[in-house]
Formats: C-alpha cells, structure tokens, sequence
C-alpha cells in the first residue's frame, strides 16, 4: 500500500460549498461531497470518462460530468436518491414544465391526507401545521397525477426538497427530531417559489444524459467505466435508511441493499466486520466495472468505535491491494480528538487503479 499523502480540500468533502448553486442545490443532501471536490479530484488524477459513481446520492458526480460534457452514469440503492439525480441530470422543455405547474398549483379544500401518510415515527399532525399538511398533500395528489415520468419526479423533487422549511422536522446529526417552534414558510407559496427557480434553472441542462440505476453496489455488474468517484457510507452512527425515510415515503419507495454501516448496535464488532464485509464486495464489483488502468477515487471516513479508531482508508486501501489494485491515500481533512487520547480523525480519497 502507498503511503499518505495530502491535499487541502477545504470544504469539498461537505455539500456547503454547493448549497448555493443552481440545480445543484435543487435538493439538499448533507452527506453529499461537492462539484469542487469532483472537479479537483478529475484533475489531481487526470480521470477519464465515461464515469461511474455507485452511491450516487444527490447527483452530484453525474451533474458535474454533464455540465462538462462527459458521459457518466450513476447507482443507488435509495429510489428517492436515484430519483434526485435523475431530475438533477434531464434535459427538459420549459414550457412543458410551466404547463404542469399550472396545473399542480390547483390546491383542493380539506384534502384527507391520512390515507397517504406511512411514516412510523411521526404522525401527520407531529410533522405538518394543519394547513400546511392539507396544502402539501393536495400538492402531492396533483404531482402524481402527471403521466409523463419526467415531468413527475421534476415536481416531486421540488416538494420534497421543501420538507425541511415547511416541517417542524429536522435531522439532528443522524437523528430525526421535531420542534414546534420552528418558523415554517407556507407550503403552497414555498413549493411555487421553489418550482419556479428549479424550472428557470433548468434551461441550463442540456446535453449527455446519464444512466442511473437502483441497484445495490455490492452486486452491480454488467457495464465498464474509466473511472469511479464516490463516497460510500461512512462507518458511524447515521442510519442513512431513516434520516431521509420521510421524503422516500411520500416517494412511494422503499430501500433495500444498504450498506451495514450503522454503529448504534450492542456489538460494535460485529457491526464493524459486516461493514468491512460489505465493502469488500464494492471493491470487487470496482475491478469488475473499471477497464483496464480504469482509476477509482473513493471518499472515506476514519471512525472511533469503543474508544478504539479505525483506520477505514487504511483497511480499504489494503482490501484494494489484496484484490489486485495499486492503491494510496490522499488525506483530506483531520478533526482533532486528541483529548480522547487518541490520533486526529481523517477524512480521506482513497486512490484505486487498475
């Protein structure tokens, strides 16, 4: 294995630096890393298309490369992710798009949105002011009327993406809370504004397509790729099947093929090895996916468990060595724990090549 390296990324392994960006910012996805991470990491590798990202997230691998004119195509086991990319990456009709919201902006009286609501952790009337959850469900009932799928999911993303403004809901780290004293915007006036910016900014997409696929990347296969950039779930406590489990339902997804990453478990051990277990077989499918000399570029995060740290890109990068790749490690940012007695934890690439 290749030693560490180091490269000042700032702010790039975080979504900050893209919530202010058209299209990019169409969904907010705070695990996401950013377009400048996915820009400079192209560079420092001299990366070629067409490009692969197997967890695909918010889209933002996929929107980076069609903006630039590169072919790419992305996975996730999460529909509501896969669903988010899509929209972030389609080339539309403008004056489809204003027809639709038109039409979807016809808010019914008293609509009954108990039949609809499936989320277990939260009544209606815990998540949405009686207004707003009336008006948010009338929007919903519309969106899904729509028969052409791309105008569809264009919509359904716009209301989604608004949950955090128009709910008393809020993710706290891993967690899902409620606060009853959150200013709310009015559901109806935020989802028009909302739609109107994403329609305006849509002019701007135009060009390659990619492909984006649900699918569970520890068995992907069937397609080959000059190179990969992504960040597969850090080994922690957010249980990424929860945290955005209230858009997904209203959705109408469901997720399946998570990685066994969740450390909120008695045995912390048996976590941690179905973890390594797991990306064991991302690795594989990797070697299976890149061509020859084909580049992987994978963000990762150093975890403490039990007061003990794991070198996650260490572990990976000497997975990758055993499976047949030349590998190293570019450290990207470290956040000091030494008052625990223990090393800084690392955020870092690590660098695959076929």
């Amino acid at each position: 294995m290749g030693g560490l390296t180091y490269f000042d990324f700032g702010d790039d392994f975080t979504f900050s630096p893209d919530k202010k960006k058209p299209i990019y910012n169409w969904f907010y996805y705070k695990e996401a890393f950013s377009s400048g991470f996915v820009e400079k990491i192209i560079k420092m590798l001299d990366l070629k298309p067409p490009f692969f990202d197997p967890f695909c997230g918010a889209g933002t691998t996929l929107l980076y490369c069609k903006m630039n004119g590169m072919k790419s195509s992305g996975l996730d086991c999460n529909p509501l992710s896969a669903m988010v990319s899509r929209v972030k990456t389609r080339n539309y009709e403008i004056k489809i798009l204003e027809e639709n919201l038109s039409k979807i902006l016809e808010i019914k009286a008293n609509y009954n949105e108990d039949k609809r609501w499936g989320f277990k952790f939260f009544r209606p009337d815990e998540v949405f002011p009686r207004k707003s959850l009336s008006d948010f469900f009338s929007l919903l009932e519309n969106i899904e009327n729509i028969e052409e799928k791309r105008e569809k999911e264009f919509f359904m993303t716009a209301l989604l993406s608004l949950i955090p403004q128009t709910s008393f809901i809020f993710k706290d780290g891993g967690v899902l809370k409620i606060d009853k004293k959150k200013k709310l915007m009015p559901v109806k006036i935020a989802f028009k504004r909302k739609a109107l910016r994403m329609i305006s900014e849509a002019s701007a997409l135009n060009g390659i397509e990619p492909n984006v696929f649900v699918g569970d990347a520890r068995n992907f296969k069937g397609f080959k790729f000059s190179s990969i950039i992504t960040s597969p779930p850090y080994l922690n406590g957010v249980d990424y099947s929860k945290i955005y489990g209230l858009e997904l339902n209203l959705a109408g997804g469901e997720s399946e093929g998570f990685l066994r990453s969740f450390l909120l478990s008695k045995d912390m051990k048996a976590v941690k090895d179905a973890y390594f277990d797991d990306m064991e077989k991302v690795l594989r499918m990797f070697d299976e996916c890149l061509i020859e000399n084909g580049v992987a570029a994978m963000v990762v995060g150093n975890s403490v468990v039990g007061g003990k740290m794991i070198e996650v890109d260490r572990i990976l990068s000497e997975m990758g060595e055993k499976i047949g790749f030349k590998t190293y490690i570019v450290v990207g940012k470290e956040r000091g724990i030494r008052h625990l007695g223990l090393p800084d934890v690392r955020e870092s690439v690590v660098v695959l090549k076929k």
